[in-house]
């Protein structure tokens, strides 16, 4: 079966980011300011297949790639120098992308996408420095941020079962849950247990 990574990802957690952009050259001033933009990226990715479109935005820059595994494709590296990048199944739930630049030297770089439980593993490599982000499906964190919020909030909850109607078979089952914890969750903070 293949791994379904569609869906509007959010950062969970960042390492070494600084470090791999010092790897790539990038001077200090410019590390602080794509450090500062880079801290919350938001990561949209729609799949058909072995077809891939990956949109991340920041503050600073929206980087947009469609690729298809297998095939050779154009983008451009972290530090935006571009590049001929092919993206292969290094697992059943893992893409690697090996970039080579069109112009230039510089560091061997690559990325690669890994599914794991409900988390996304990015990670970019600069030769030898490596730099993990953690993704989360941020539907997934519904049941603990509207515990004790308004009841009108209830309304946005319901209103899951909608996306959950339309996500693959494993995010409705997560959204469903979220759904059902969450409504538990209000209806004790607002003392009438069903």
């Amino acid at each position: 079966m293949m791994p379904d990574f569609a869906g509007t990802w959010r950062m969970k957690s960042s390492e070494h980011f600084d470090e791999l952009l010092k790897a790539l050259g990038v001077n200090a001033m410019l590390r602080k300011v794509a450090g500062a933009a880079a801290s919350k990226p938001h990561v949209e990715i729609r799949q058909d297949g072995d077809r891939f479109y990956i949109k991340t935005s920041t503050t600073v820059r929206t980087t947009e790639i469609n690729f298809k595994i297998g095939e050779e494709f154009n983008e451009e590296t972290v530090d935006g120098r571009k590049c001929k990048s092919l993206a292969t199944w290094e697992t059943e739930n893992k893409i690697y992308c090996k970039q080579t630049l069109v112009e230039g030297t510089g560091p061997k770089t690559y990325w690669s996408r890994e599914l794991v439980n409900d988390e996304l593993i990015l990670t970019f490599g600069a030769d030898d420095v490596v730099c993990t982000r953690i993704y989360i499906f941020p539907m997934l964190l519904i049941a603990g941020a509207c515990c004790c919020r308004a009841l009108s909030e209830v309304r946005f909850v319901d209103s899951l079962i909608d996306v959950a109607a339309r996500s693959s078979a494993r995010k409705a089952e997560k959204i469903h849950e979220a759904y059902r914890l969450t409504r538990k969750s209000m209806a004790l903070c607002h003392g009438f247990v069903r």
